[in-house]
């Protein structure tokens, strides 16, 4: 059982670096993750790193200077 159990994290700049380890981080401890990035092969790859390790996490590429 992880800290974050039955919750739901949101996080931007999801795709690489700081944002992608928080991710990673945020769904060992139980989260259920949505990735935000304008990348969508690199948040495929963070949600296919997510789920290989027992995660979810759904994908939702976007522009956050829009």
């Amino acid at each position: 059982m992880g800290k974050l159990d039955g919750k739901v994290a949101l996080v931007t700049c999801s795709s690489r670096s700081m944002g992608k380890a928080m991710a990673i981080g945020l769904a060992k401890e139980g989260a259920r993750l949505v990735l935000a990035a304008r990348t969508v092969p690199e948040l495929r790859a963070v949600q296919d790193e997510i789920a290989a390790a027992g995660g979810t996490a759904g994908i939702f590429p976007t522009d956050m200077a829009d």
